[in-house]
This record gives C-alpha cells, structure tokens and sequence, in this order.
C-alpha cells in the first residue's frame, strides 16, 4: 500500500514538474517610479496623506517632495514610539506608547501641514494594536494588559 502510494506522489510530481509555467495578467495597473533613497533608518510604516507619501522611522516622521527627489522631515510625536499608523488619505492615525514593548497608550492625528492633536483617551492601554479609518471613525483593536 505505501509502495503504492510512494509510486502515485511520484507520477504527479513528474506530471506536475513537465507542466509549463502560466503567466497571470495584474488585478491592477501598476506604474513603476523610482524614489529617493528613503530615510536612514529602516521605515516602519509608510501612508499616503494629504495626496504625499509619508513615511515613519525609528528617529522621526518624513515626506517625500513633489518631485520625488528628497524627503523631508516633519514634526511628529514627541514623545512616543509609533506602534502603528492607519489613514484615510487625509489624515493618519497613529498609534502611540511610550515603552518600546508597549502598550499603545493614545492616538494622535497627524497631518503632513503641521496639524497634530491627541484623540480622546484609549479605555485601557492596549497590546498588538491595529487600526483602520471607516469614514469619521477611526476603529482600534488589541489586547488589554488584563489578559497578557
């Protein structure tokens, strides 16, 4: 019996092995640019906002110029370490702690003119955080420090 089903598996892999490759046609168009070398440092996360491209790192917040040629650093949270980042092409969302094992402990709005505000306060400081933005709202998951 195991003989042959040692002998099965071995027909189809030489079958499969003598199938050509297909070539499947993009879902989407995709247009191909060159950038500027980003950052020095590794980028966390990366949003479209306020028709930019906006990019998070461990040092800071940057956006990449009209030209697409240099980014430039922009103020971003003070005094936290960015967790996450969730937008809705307008605005980000951004996911704030101040340990670098977490919690999240607050969400902060960001915009790349300068506009930065703290939301209302979390229920509870959050771990393995993710957001997304649904219209006005802005929705957060994770796991409170209750159940860790």
């Amino acid at each position: 019996m195991i003989r042959a089903v040692r002998l099965l598996l071995i027909s189809v892999l030489l079958l499969l092995a003598g199938t050509p490759a297909t070539r499947a046609e993009n879902l989407v168009d995709l247009d191909i640019e060159p950038l500027a070398a980003a950052p020095a440092e590794a980028v966390t996360h990366l949003l479209s906002v306020e028709g930019a491209l906006v990019a998070w790192s461990a040092s800071g917040v940057w956006r990449l110029d009209q030209q697409q040629q240099s980014w430039r650093r922009l103020q971003g949270p003070g005094d936290g370490i960015v967790f996450g980042v969730a937008g809705d092409g307008q605005a980000a969302y951004v996911l704030v702690g101040s340990s670098s094992n977490g919690p999240v402990e607050r969400i902060e709005r960001f915009s790349p003119g300068g506009e930065q505000r703290s939301l209302p306060p979390l229920p509870a400081p959050l771990f393995s955080s993710h957001a997304a933005v649904a219209g006005s709202k802005v929705w957060i998951v994770g796991v409170d420090g209750e159940v860790i």
